[in-house]
């Protein structure tokens, strides 16, 4: 099984690319508060579209331990795993309570440093003993688990694709966010900005048009990120009110 490839990231591009797309919108508005939204709108984006899918460098595997931090790109934190491959096999994604439903309701590794998976079954404590791992899943976006824990240590024995968001102390973004996806973010920062009211800049009419816009945005790159893991870059001009 190959693993599947990754939207390449390009370049960074700073937060600052998007005043021009931004600023003419919400005249007044600190350059400060335009790079804030600017970065959650990205956030908010990729959570939602899943748009942004990396492969990090392999992970070393030790023996006997189960749970693994997710690796992630450069300044990003994971939405989640989409593929995992243990020695080149893919690994079948299972939720918490498909693992529960499978093995009992003490499956998870405790304490995090051991590989043991504790069972449950007939009312007795057992433990699932290290082997070849079959199943993933994700305890929260940071922490993969691997089921059974592997056996024996493995250079590079894991490999994991997941979709990325920027992380909340970003300065800047990955390029092919700009490169693809630049007026969707910045419809997504105007809404944002323009729906704070009392200020010079606010403009609820131009706030709901942007935020339609947005939305359909996601929809459509969400639907689009289900079949490929590129797109031609979309510039579309915005509309001025």
């Amino acid at each position: 099984m190959t693993i599947l490839t990754a939207i390449p990231s390009a370049e960074p591009v700073d937060l600052d690319v998007w005043r021009p797309l931004v600023a003419p919108h919400v005249k007044g508005c600190p350059d400060l508060a335009i790079r804030q939204e600017v970065l959650r709108a990205a956030i908010q984006f990729c959570e939602r579209t899943r748009a942004w899918k990396a492969v990090p460098p392999p992970v070393d595997i030790d023996a006997e331990v189960a749970t693994y931090p997710v690796p992630t790109p450069c300044s990003a934190s994971c939405v989640i795993v989409e593929q995992a491959l243990y020695d080149g096999r893919e690994l079948i994604a299972q939720t918490t309570d498909q693992l529960t439903a499978r093995f009992g309701p003490r499956w998870m590794p405790t304490p995090m440093t051991s590989g043991a998976l504790h069972l449950k079954r007939g009312g007795t404590n057992v433990s699932l003993s290290p082997g070849t791992p079959q199943y993933f899943t994700q305890l929260n976006p940071n922490f993969l688990v691997l089921v059974a824990p592997p056996a024996t240590a493995l250079r590079c024995g894991l490999i994991v694709r997941g979709s990325y968001r920027p992380d909340r102390a970003s300065t800047t973004l990955p390029g092919f966010l700009w490169d693809q996806y630049a007026d969707e973010i910045a419809d997504l920062a105007i809404a944002a900005l323009c729906a704070v009211p009392g200020l010079p800049w606010s403009n609820p009419e131009a706030a709901a048009y942007r935020a339609a816009q947005g939305e359909a945005a996601i929809g459509r790159v969400s639907r689009d990120a289900s079949k490929n893991f590129s797109r031609a870059p979309s510039r579309v001009r915005l509309q001025s009110f």
